[in-house]
C-alpha cells in the first residue's frame, strides 16, 4: 500500500484515506493504524505524551460526560499490560521488580480503596497495602462462606482483636 502522504526518505509510510471519513496510516506498505468517524462525534480519542519520567496519558476526551474507553482484542482475547504473550485475557506483569507496589487498585467513587493485588501476591480487601496473603479490613461481617444463602459459616473479629464465629 502506497500512502498519499508520504516521508520523502521512506514512500511506504505515511498516511491515506481508506473510504470517506477514515484515515490510515502506513508503516512498511502495511496499514497500521486507522481512525473512523462517527456521525454526530461528541467524544475523540486522546493520546498525551509526557516529559521524562511522567506517565504518557492514552484515553477519551470530549463532551460527553459519560463516555467508555473499549479494547477488542482480536485472536485469543486477551489483553497485556507490560506483557507482549498474556497468559489469561487481562494480566498485568511489570517490567522490573515491584516489591509490595500495588499491580491491581479498586476504588470507590469516594476514592477509598476496595481491593488491592500487590507484586507480591498479597490480596488486600478493604486496605491499600496488606500486610499477609490475604487480609481482609472491615467493621461488619469480614468473611463468610456459604453453601446457599441460608447455609453459611461466618467470622467477624472485633475492635478488642475478639473472633465471633
Amino acid at each position: 500500500m502506497i500512502p498519499a502522504l508520504a516521508i520523502l526518505s521512506d514512500t511506504d509510510t505515511g498516511m491515506y484515506n481508506p473510504n470517506a471519513n477514515n484515515l490510515a496510516v502506513v508503516a512498511g506498505g502495511l496499514e497500521t493504524m486507522r481512525f473512523n468517524y462517527v456521525a454526530i462525534a461528541v467524544n475523540r480519542l486522546s493520546a498525551t505524551s509526557s516529559a521524562t519520567g511522567n506517565a504518557v496519558q492514552f484515553g477519551v476526551q470530549g463532551s460527553d460526560t459519560n463516555v467508555s474507553m473499549v479494547i477488542r482484542p482480536q485472536g485469543t482475547g486477551k489483553v497485556g499490560i507490560g506483557t507482549t504473550t498474556p497468559v489469561a485475557f487481562f494480566s498485568v506483569q511489570p517490567a522490573v521488580t515491584l516489591g509490595s507496589t500495588a499491580l491491581l487498585r479498586v476504588a470507590s467513587t469516594t476514592n477509598a480503596t476496595l481491593l488491592t493485588v500487590e507484586a507480591t501476591g498479597k490480596v488486600g480487601i478493604g486496605l491499600s497495602n496488606p500486610s499477609a496473603y490475604l487480609h481482609v479490613l472491615g467493621t461488619t461481617e469480614q468473611f463468610r462462606l456459604s453453601y446457599n444463602t441460608a447455609n453459611y459459616w461466618s467470622t467477624t473479629i472485633n475492635a478488642s482483636g475478639t473472633a465471633t464465629l
